[in-house]
């Protein structure tokens, strides 16, 4: 049995490496200590996930998020057209549905409904679970649409635990997915949104950092599953003062 990444991959996590050469990102606690860890570290539990959930499901899932998410990089560093094809929508799609999966408050409001009983382990079911009834949830976000958030600025994104927060915009819900310190995923109602937005806002970033970090804080799950991932400590010494707010 090998070690499981609680709710974040690591493979989200190395585009927020600290350099090219080590595979380290700055990581901040809800007591506001920050240090450099590890991603292969990361918030890693022993028997997590049995092996089956861990190659069959997330492994692939991860695999192919992967290829979308660097080709997205890729695609942005060149220009900000890009081109996804319904297979690799749905893959985004499906990644967003196991990463609400992945929180381990999901796995304990399961344990309080004892609704099941299939030799599983509760994480794992909660994984096998959503990813066989994927249809039903793309169903319900039908009207939901994805779209690229580019930041043009000199602050950087930083990424929850949770991986998806809400942006702080009451006009409609949208998810946001930080996949490098400089991209994200917006999924949400965003029908009458540009394919592409570029953000030169540092107010927005700032907004979006403040709003990744009270969410994850404020997050219905043990202390020690709360961290906030960053590429450069000066985005967390920032997010300190969201902590005590």
């Amino acid at each position: 049995m090998s070690k499981s990444h609680v709710q974040i991959p690591a493979s989200l996590l190395k585009p927020f490496s600290i350099n090219k050469n080590t595979y380290k990102v700055y990581v901040m606690n809800t007591d506001g200590l920050i240090t450099e860890e590890s991603i292969k570290k990361c918030n890693t539990i022993e028997n997590y996930y049995s092996d089956y959930v861990e190659s069959e499901i997330l492994a692939n899932l991860e695999s192919q998020f992967g290829e979308v998410k660097n080709k997205i990089i890729v695609a942005v560093k060149e220009s900000c057209n890009i081109y996804l094809s319904n297979k690799e929508l749905e893959t985004l799609k499906r990644f967003v549905m196991i990463t609400f999966a992945r929180n381990p408050w999901f796995a304990k409001q399961l344990r309080k409904s004892q609704i099941f009983d299939f030799g599983l382990s509760i994480e794992d079911y909660s994984i096998v679970a959503t990813n066989s009834s994927y249809h039903v949830f793309e169903e319900h976000f039908s009207d939901f649409y994805l779209s690229l958030f580019i930041n043009k600025t000199k602050i950087r994104l930083v990424i929850p635990q949770n991986v998806i927060f809400v942006a702080p915009d009451k006009r409609y819900l949208l998810f946001v997915l930080p996949i490098s310190p400089n991209i994200a995923i917006l999924f949400g109602q965003l029908k009458n949104v540009d394919n592409c937005f570029v953000c030169k806002s540092e107010n927005t970033i700032l907004r979006f950092n403040e709003a990744a970090v009270q969410q994850e804080l404020n997050a219905p799950k043990d202390k020690s599953f709360k961290h906030i991932y960053a590429h450069d400590s000066s985005e967390l010494e920032v997010a300190k003062r969201y902590i005590n707010n």
